[in-house]
This record gives C-alpha cells, structure tokens and sequence, in this order.
C-alpha cells in the first residue's frame, strides 16, 4: 500500500501540538478511480481543489499505525488538481491519544496507478493560522483544544519536506470512515454581546462558522451539555476548561474544525463588536450504521428506546465512548 510513500514531516522537531500544511499538485485525464491512503501522527483534513475531502483520522499507537482510504472522485476535475492536507501533531499524551513522533504517509491512486505519494519532494510548512505549542487541554482524557486565528496571512514559502523514521507497521483501519453530516438546524439568542446557540438535542460533530464580524476580534467558544443557574454554557468545571479559541477578522468568517470533534448540546459565544450570523453550530460526524426500526405498545418505552439508541450513535465513532462530551474515551 505504500510501497514507495515515506514518512514525511516539516522539520525533525518533536514539537507539541504542532500543524502543518501538505500541497500535492498533479494531472488528471480522467476522474474515475482516484483514492487517498492515509496514515498521520495525530488528526488531519484534506482538501482537494477546495472542498474537503477527508478527515478524522483512526486513533492508533506508535507502533502499529492505522490508515484511512478516501474515495475521492466527486472531488475531481480533468486536468490540474491540488490535494492541501493539514495535520496536527497532538504530542501531549491522553486518554485518546498515544504521545509519539509527527509524521504524514499518504499514497494518492488511480486504480493500480500511483499519482503521487509522500517523500522529501511533498512542500510542506508551518501551518500558523493555528497557535501553535498552545498547549491548552479540554480534559485531561480529551487532550489539547485549539486556537485559530482567521486574521493571520501565512506568507512562509513552502519547502520540501523532511523524511522522519516511523514504523512500517501500517495496517488498514478495517472499519468504517465516519459519515460527515449537513450542518445541524440551530436556535440563537442574541442579547447584543452574548450568543447562545441551542441545537435541542445532545450531538458530537465538528464546529463550523459562517459570519461576518465589524471587525477583528478574539472570540472564546464555549461548548457544553447543560446550562447554568444563570443560563450560561459552564467553561471551567475544575480542572477542565471547555472551550476552543477563535480570531475573527473584519468582514467574512468560515471556518470549519475538522481536527476537534466536541460534543454537546449548547455554544455560547461573547462579542465585542457586532456579529452577523450565517451559521454557527456543529456538523455532526456518525459511524454508518444500519438502525432497526422497534415498535411498542407503550409510548414512554418507545421514547426510551429510541433515546438508548441515540446514546449509542452519539458514543460510537473509532471505538465506543464512555461519553462524547468530556472524554471520548472507553473504559474496558
């Protein structure tokens, strides 16, 4: 599978979380057949001519990695295409997250054919629209939250990137890819410097903004499964701090996180310049599953039933969780 793909990295630092950005420029004379094998340290999302991808990375260990294959037709075009692949190098040991060395291997295929593959001539370079060496963990069993900064103009050239010593024990991830839903229906309240943003029902997705801000602005998103006494989503709860960082810029926002899932039923967001609001929420990522319709007698059974089963789907991605808000891990 990746017979000529080598382990390639940025630089031979083993920095903690770390982003990096991967460019892949090549032809096509036809769109039928194309797929990506993927192996990274970490979590990572593609983009292929501007729309992602793939995502969401199988968690693994150092010495058996797992890969990933994305079907990437749809995504084609006849001739020029670029493949844009981001990867974090988590390096800060958790419940879901073995700490070792960064590192990306990839092959991208037609049919039997390889287009290209990862080595020293893939450019690469510090993704810094990220804060990077932040270091800010969720919980402890989650691991590290993010800070993206929509204001920063990455101007650093790309360079060739630097092949790094990884196991060659690379086995297929032999389950499913997660499902990537449509954006969730969302309610907002805005009380002119504060916006609460309710999706009725417990959900464990990636978040995804679309606004325009009257100005550049440092945002804090809260995320969360209950209010407060005060109707506020709780950030801190002891040593846990449930929040991710975003800077806004002046004008139009998107963004889409794709290296974090966070789970919960509430945002809240606090603004000091003024905010117009597309979309802001989650779109939440599933495992495929096949959902057998039960029917009872009693209502009140069926309710528990069908809320078990969304429990279920809510805690089953790479493995079953013991719960998607707080830990993301299984207690065996």
């Amino acid at each position: 599978m990746f017979t000529n793909s080598k382990w390639i990295w940025i630089n031979n630092e083993n920095n903690e979380d770390e982003y990096a950005d991967f460019i892949v420029d090549f032809d096509l004379e036809s769109i039928k057949n194309v797929k990506l094998d993927i192996s990274v340290d970490g979590n990572f999302q593609a983009y292929l001519n501007g729309e992602l991808c793939a995502l969401g990375a199988c968690a693994d260990y150092p010495f058996q990695k797992y890969y990933d294959s994305f079907e990437l037709d749809k995504y084609c075009r006849i001739g020029k295409n670029q493949l844009k692949i981001t990867v974090w190098h988590i390096g800060i040991i958790s419940s879901v997250y073995v700490k070792a060395d960064p590192g990306l291997i990839f092959t991208l295929s037609q049919g039997e054919n390889e287009i290209a593959v990862s080595d020293k001539n893939v450019l690469s370079r510090k993704n810094i629209k990220y804060t990077n060496g932040l270091c800010k963990n969720i919980t402890g069993q989650l691991g590290p939250s993010y800070r993206y900064d929509n204001t920063v103009i990455n101007e650093e050239p790309y360079r060739h990137s630097i092949l790094v010593k990884k196991t060659d024990n690379i086995v297929s991830r032999g389950i499913e890819n997660f499902e990537l839903l449509e954006r969730i229906p969302v309610k907002i309240e805005d009380n002119g410097s504060r916006l609460l943003i309710d999706w009725g029902k417990e959900a464990s997705g990636h978040l995804d903004l679309e606004f325009d801000s009257e100005g550049d602005q440092e945002l804090l998103i809260v995320f969360g499964e209950h209010l407060d006494e005060d109707g506020r989503v709780p950030r801190i709860i002891g040593p846990r701090d449930f929040s991710v960082g975003f800077v806004a810029k002046d004008g139009e926002n998107r963004f889409f996180g794709g290296m974090r899932r966070i789970a919960g039923r509430y945002l809240e967001i606090e603004y000091a310049k003024p905010i117009k609001v597309g979309y802001i929420g989650i779109r939440p990522v599933v495992y495929p599953l096949n959902v057998k319709e039960k029917t009872f007698d009693n209502q009140l059974h069926k309710k528990i039933y069908d809320a078990s089963v969304y429990t279920l789907i809510c805690c089953m991605h790479e493995h079953y969780e013991d719960c998607p808000w707080r830990e993301q891990a299984l207690y065996s």
